[in-house]
């Protein structure tokens, strides 16, 4: 029941790391490595030291916060914390490249334990759509890296400024949609929401497919 929670992840991590070759494979290693090992220690810290059970109300505002911060918010943390490891590689275009494999590999060990501790664990929505999402995030989140130091790059700081803020959208919708579908189970909202990025995610990647941070303006 779990295989498609635990595998979807990986599984696109194999085929994003094979078919971006921007970078050589094994500059993929420092990042995925550090997702993988973070995403283990935050689980532990969660398993074993966060043992009391949220108290669910009927607000979404509350319902959100709550797996905004569990969930999500974590994404921020570690890119942050990437970027600040990284402060001594001059090459702003691999440590941006690495978003989407550090963060990434964080949750492919994390949605599983996620999924599997969920109290909600034996419902589609749980077991394929909340991992589906955070792929779509992460792809959306890199994409918009992706534009916004582009036009950095050739001197528009403020469209790059703006590229990067609607970073946050993505960022909050797979909480928002999971808080929604929580307290509203029987709504097509938290799916329209998914089938969204998915098609966002999709034509990002028909547009920029061929294209990398590190190609000259």
């Amino acid at each position: 029941m779990y295989l498609f929670s635990v595998l979807i992840i990986p599984c696109f991590l194999i085929w994003y790391v094979s078919a971006f070759t921007e970078f050589k494979q094994k500059s993929y290693i420092p990042p995925v490595v550090i997702g993988l090992v973070t995403g283990c220690i935050f689980c532990f810290i969660k398993a074993f030291f966060f043992l009391s059970s949220h108290i669910w109300t009927t607000s979404v505002s509350n319902a959100f916060w709550h797996i905004f911060t569990s969930d999500a918010l974590a994404a921020i943390f570690i890119f942050a914390a990437w970027i600040g490891a990284c402060i001594k590689i001059d090459r702003w275009e691999y440590k941006l490249s690495m978003f989407l494999p550090l963060v990434l590999s964080f949750y492919a060990i994390y949605i599983p334990y996620d999924v599997i501790s969920n109290r909600f664990n034996n419902t589609a929505f749980i077991l394929f759509i909340k991992p589906v999402m955070y792929i779509f995030m992460c792809w959306l989140i890199q994409e918009l890296i992706y534009l916004g130091w582009k036009k950095f790059r050739a001197g528009d700081r403020v469209a790059a400024i703006i590229q990067w803020a609607l970073s946050v959208i993505p960022l909050i919708l797979p909480s928002f949609s999971e808080a929604y579908w929580t307290l509203h189970q029987y709504s097509f909202i938290p799916y329209i929401i998914a089938a969204v990025m998915g098609l966002l995610s999709i034509g990002g990647y028909i547009l920029f497919q061929n294209r990398s941070l590190s190609e000259e303006n």
